[in-house]
């Protein structure tokens, strides 16, 4: 073959493999407009608008649609980044309502639309479907993934329990949080000091993964370092340096079960009974306590 003719194959392969991707950026670019526009915010409605200094179109009473969910404001502005990335930044009265009825309330936002990641601040509240109420000044939410943050102070109510905290992780879907830096949580019967706690708000349900004290209405108290208490039975669970104190009377073990509707408490192995009223002790490998008759009953190696 000439050197000619293959000169001439290389460079007809050459053009072909241009074309081809030529024509696949093509495509690709395409397809990435389309999903950019998808993804856009809509506007619904609004007062009036006002071209700024900056010449950002700022819209007065705007609403929003985005991925089913409403955003409104007092007033508020849509702006790119250099990549077409959008953003809405909103101003005064801000609600987002979502398409499961949540909605959530702040002075500002933050609105990235790709990531459908809003960050809210000042007088943040959000309000489920499920009745609970999350407050605080500055909660940043995945509307997607229905995950809040907030690092800076922050409460949620959920029934008769109202739970604060410094930080903590929220789970929309699941109706768990996670908690975490001066936890309190206060109920009907009882009051919760801890550093780290999971809470299911549809079973009430806590775990905890640190120091903790659970401090009853009569004077009660159970500390545990590892545990799982239920907030509407009062039946706890403690695996790690236990301890249950009541008056002058007070009961530790490896393993504590408490059960505060029927006054009962019960260690299992390694256990110790103290009254230091009655200077009674008794040791065991199980301990059954009744607080209603306040008797011990010692067992297994006494």
């Amino acid at each position: 073959m000439k050197s000619s003719e293959v000169a001439i194959k290389i460079h007809i392969f050459a053009l072909v493999k241009q074309y081809i991707y030529t024509l696949i950026v093509f495509i690709l670019t395409g397809l990435s407009v389309q999903a950019q526009k998808q993804d856009e915010l809509k506007l619904l409605s609004s007062s009036h608008i006002i071209t700024g200094k900056d010449g950002n179109i700022l819209f007065y009473r705007p609403v929003y649609e985005h991925v089913g969910s409403t955003l409104s404001s007092d007033s508020g502005y849509l702006h790119k980044d250099n990549i077409g990335r959008q953003f809405f930044e909103a101003f005064g009265n801000v609600i987002i309502t979502q398409p499961d009825g949540t909605q959530i309330f702040s002075n500002k936002l933050h609105y990235e639309a790709a990531m459908q990641l809003a960050t809210l601040t000042g007088a943040v509240r959000m309000v489920s479907t499920s009745g609970s109420v999350l407050t605080t000044d500055h909660l940043v939410y995945n509307m997607r993934s229905k995950i809040g943050n907030y690092y800076s102070g922050g409460r949620i109510l959920s029934g008769s329990d109202t739970i604060t905290s410094q930080r903590a992780t929220y789970f929309e879907n699941t109706g768990e949080s996670y908690f975490n830096q001066k936890v309190v949580v206060r109920s009907t019967n009882v009051k919760v000091y801890t550093d780290s706690m999971k809470y299911n708000g549809n079973t009430r349900i806590t775990d905890f993964y640190g120091p903790t004290n659970i401090k009853g209405n009569k004077g009660e108290n159970l500390y545990t370092e590892k545990g799982r208490y239920h907030m509407a039975t009062g039946q706890a669970y403690f695996s790690k340096n236990n301890l249950y104190t009541e008056g002058t009377k007070f009961l530790k073990g490896d393993s504590l079960f408490y059960d505060r509707q029927v006054g009962i408490g019960k260690a299992v192995k390694n256990v110790v009974f103290v009254d230091t009223l009655d200077k009674f002790y008794a040791y065991g490998g199980f301990g059954l306590y009744n607080g209603r008759n306040e008797s011990i009953t010692m067992t297994d190696k006494p």
